[in-house]
């Protein structure tokens, strides 16, 4: 552009020269200078379509790259979206393993908290989870020995009182 516009200021003085010649109405120097001109004109028209057709091949150049980053940036997107989604149900199945023993355990509490007393076989597992499920199994059975053993013992205080009541009531007459 800058070789452009310096060839066509150059024309102004060949301007000034085709004014003055029509001012003169010198024909032979009116078609000398116009020809000059021509040739000046048919340069600066040749350089300009060579620069369009630089600036149009740059264009076309650049519209394919932005084009490929465009597809390359859509392909990441929808394989992160993917991946995010795979990693996603993966970690929610994950979830879903780890904390199967909390719902047995809870379900056992609430069997417990109905009366059920009797000690269940563990899945055996060495996670925090599994550790839990084995604690709430012992106290369990502990519970229901020490249920048992206050059952046996009120046993007992009953035969013992009725055995002291007996005991009475079989002194008072024969004394």
């Amino acid at each position: 552009l800058g070789i452009v516009e310096g060839s066509l200021d150059a024309d102004q003085g060949t301007l000034e020269q085709l004014f003055a010649a029509i001012d003169a109405n010198d024909k032979d120097s009116i078609n000398g200078i116009l020809m000059s001109l021509g040739t000046i004109e048919h340069d600066g028209d040749r350089r300009l379509h060579t620069l369009a057709d630089r600036l149009g091949t740059s264009m076309d150049k650049l519209s394919i790259d932005a084009r490929e980053r465009e597809l390359r940036s859509i392909f990441a997107l929808v394989f992160l979206a993917i991946l995010t989604l795979g990693v996603g149900v993966a970690v929610s199945l994950q979830t879903r393993r780890l904390l199967a023993p909390l719902a047995d355990v809870t379900q056992r509490a609430r069997a417990v908290a109905r009366g059920d007393l009797t000690p269940k076989v563990v899945r055996p597992a060495e996670d925090e989870l599994g550790e839990l499920a084995a604690a709430f199994e012992q106290m369990v059975s502990a519970v229901g020995k020490a249920q048992s053993q206050a059952v046996a013992n009120e046993r007992l205080a009953a035969i013992g009182k009725m055995a002291a009541h007996v005991t009475h009531e079989i002194r008072n007459p024969l004394s």
